[in-house]
């Protein structure tokens, strides 16, 4: 049985219609400019997802970056909460308190965070969808890379701070 959109398959469907043979040139110009068409579409649909797919990585990254930054401020309030505070406690007990500047766990975290924070992370606008000789859409593997990055250096500085205000509130 002759697959469908084939010469043999079209010859058999005029057979059965009762209609004249295709012309063998003709359909196959017709089936070049459908196929042409077709491969139109869907190098459109593909450059559509490709664009759609892009602009979630920016909204991402721009949403992580701004939680960054949230998270980075509200380091330095806590830095700059704690150090006073803890100041005022030392005079009024008279003995140091653990959540002191001077506490080398406390220090380690916020400077480790603050370096994870400063760390420079790469344009994702350079990472743009090519299209190459063969109409093929490629991405930056390092799009997403930064995306994790980013979320790791979030959740890591969100896990620091809880446990710094944790120690602060006992």
């Amino acid at each position: 049985m002759a697959v469908e959109g084939t010469y043999e398959y079209e010859c058999m469907r005029a057979e059965l219609l009762g209609i004249d043979k295709p012309d063998y040139e003709e359909f196959v110009k017709n089936k070049a400019e459908r196929d042409a068409a077709e491969q139109e579409a869907l190098d459109t649909e593909i450059m559509r997802e490709a664009q759609s797919q892009e602009e979630e990585y920016h909204q991402v990254g721009g949403k992580l970056n701004e939680l960054n930054n949230i998270l980075k401020s509200t380091q330095k309030k806590i830095n700059s909460f704690a150090a006073p505070l803890s100041n005022f406690l030392k005079s009024k007990i008279g003995r140091p308190n653990p959540n002191s500047s001077n506490n080398p766990q406390v220090n380690e975290c916020s400077q480790h965070q603050m370096a994870s924070q400063e760390d420079p992370v790469e344009n994702l606008g350079s990472n743009q969808p090519q299209k190459s000789s063969g109409q093929k859409i490629s991405f930056d593997p390092t799009t997403i890379d930064n995306l994790i990055d980013k979320f790791d250096q979030a959740h890591g500085s969100m896990e620091s701070q809880n446990k710094q205000m944790k120690r602060f509130l006992k």
